[in-house]
C-alpha cells in the first residue's frame, strides 16, 4: 500500500510545531505506520525520533475524507544507496481497528487511481 499522507510534527504540549509535510506511506497496520521522507541532512532525521506526530490519512471512497491519528516516531533509517531518502517508522497512540485500516487502504486506493 502506499500514497501521500500528511504529517505534522507536535510540540511537548501536543501542539502543531507548524512543520507539515507530505509524504509516501510504505506501510500500515493497526500499530502504526512507515513512510518515505526526504531530509536535507541525516542530523534531520535523528531530530524526529521521539517526536510526537500528526497523520492525515485519506479514507473511504468519498474525495477528501480523512482520519487524524496521531503517534510517536521510533525510528528514522536512511534508505542505503540513496543519500536523503529514509524510511520514519511510527507507533498510533491508540491501535487502529481492523475496519479503520480497511477503510485507509480504500482511501490511499482513491487518490492514487489515474483519472
Amino acid at each position: 500500500v502506499s500514497g501521500r499522507v500528511t504529517t505534522t510534527l507536535l510540540d511537548n504540549s501536543g501542539r502543531s510545531s507548524g512543520a507539515r509535510s507530505n509524504v509516501e506511506l510504505y506501510d500500515i497496520c493497526e500499530g502504526g505506520i512507515s513512510y518515505l521522507a526526504r531530509f536535507s541532512s541525516r542530523e534531520n532525521g535523528r531530530a524526529l525520533l521521539g517526536r510526537k506526530i500528526e497523520i492525515l490519512l485519506p479514507t473511504g471512497t468519498v474525495p477528501g475524507t480523512t482520519a487524524r491519528v496521531f503517534g510517536d516516531i521510533l525510528a528514522v533509517k536512511g534508505l542505503g544507496g540513496v543519500e536523503d531518502d529514509y524510511s520514519v517508522h511510527l507507533q498510533f497512540s491508540e491501535l487502529m481497528a481492523e475496519d479503520q485500516v480497511s477503510e485507509v487502504i480504500a482511501g490511499l486506493r482513491r487518490d492514487t487511481k489515474v483519472v
